[in-house]
């Protein structure tokens, strides 16, 4: 069963086309004026309802407090990981808030190497620390930046700058804007968490 998850980013309607009938949709907090934006009915609503301004009246609600640990977003990421769904789509989860962005970035950890991405208008956002098999078209960009550390043997396969048992130190760009060769490409990460990142332009 899939997951999709709709935080308080940027979210345009380019997020109707992943929906599909039988998914379990959650917002946290103002996510749900997006979900209302595009005719999205959620199946439950998590957060402390601090920047929501659509009438939630009406829907299943779990409130959290304002003064909390953690965000809403965080919140309803651990939602979905106790209830075991086996793919999740994360929508709205960058913003203009940098600091929200890079945070929710990192909450990826939760799900890494498992079937879930950070979508919006231009990228597909996933966290792995093994082998990775990426379904695109030729010409698509793929990017590999490392998480927590230095990546150790990184190799690939149908990209464009090929890497074989390549090291890829934090901070620097060597993972940087490859290129897709083919309708799949694999990436194989022997140490190490890195953001792989699939851009459409």
């Amino acid at each position: 069963m899939r997951a999709v998850i709709i935080c308080g980013g940027n979210v345009g309607e380019y997020i109707t086309e992943y929906i599909s009938e039988g998914d379990f949709i959650v917002c946290a907090d103002s996510g749900y004026d997006s979900a209302v934006k595009f005719g999205i009915r959620p199946d439950m609503l998590i957060g402390d309802m601090d920047s929501v301004k659509s009438d939630y009246k009406h829907e299943k609600t779990v409130v959290y407090p304002t003064h909390k640990d953690c965000t809403d977003s965080e919140i309803v990421i651990q939602y979905v990981k106790k209830h075991g769904y086996d793919e999740v789509l994360l929508f709205g989860m960058i913003g203009t808030r940098m600091d929200h962005t890079l945070a929710n970035l990192g909450l990826l950890k939760y799900f890494c190497n498992e079937n879930a991405k950070i979508i919006d208008a231009h990228n597909e956002i996933f966290l792995s620390d093994g082998e990775i098999i990426l379904h695109g078209k030729k010409s698509d960009t793929v990017s590999i930046i490392p998480f927590e550390g230095d990546l150790i043997g990184v190799t690939t396969e149908n990209l464009e700058y090929p890497l074989y048992n390549q090291n890829i130190l934090s901070g620097t760009s060597l993972g940087i804007s490859n290129v897709m060769t083919d309708e799949i490409c694999k990436i194989n990460i022997k140490e190490g968490k890195a953001f792989i990142i699939k851009s459409k332009d």
